[in-house]
């Protein structure tokens, strides 16, 4: 008798136990949307914020751009600045000496870094 008892009680306390974990995945998704929904908001609040900074940064070019413009629009062959500045006489240099700074027939110097032309001086 005092199994049955006992069956009865486990199996009321079942029912109980599976209406609390019922009600708990209920809220869990009640408060998920929630969260959803929170999450989007933020996310829009910051897109905005981001388009009126963007707005109001400064327009720039970059270096790449430029490059183009002088190629494309001026019409300057890029690589043949690049073969006056890398001519055989740096090359020949950078091989010899390694990083360092060498005036470059033509009036100019060129500053090497590993064997990288960094910058060209006048």
């Amino acid at each position: 008798m005092k199994s049955a008892t006992e069956l009865k009680r486990l199996q009321s306390n079942l029912v109980k136990a599976n209406e609390e974990l019922a009600h708990l995945f209920s809220e869990k998704a009640k408060v998920s949307n929630a969260v959803n929904k929170a999450t989007q908001v933020v996310n829009n609040i910051n897109k905005k914020i981001k388009q009126l900074t963007a707005r109001n940064k400064p327009v720039v070019v970059t270096e790449h751009a430029t490059l183009r413009y002088i190629e494309r629009v001026i019409g300057i062959n890029l690589d043949d600045i690049h073969n006056i500045i890398l001519n055989d006489e740096v090359k020949a240099k950078v091989k010899a000496f390694g990083n360092g700074k060498y005036e470059v027939e033509g009036g100019f110097s060129v500053v090497v870094k590993e064997n990288t032309i960094v910058t060209v001086e006048v």
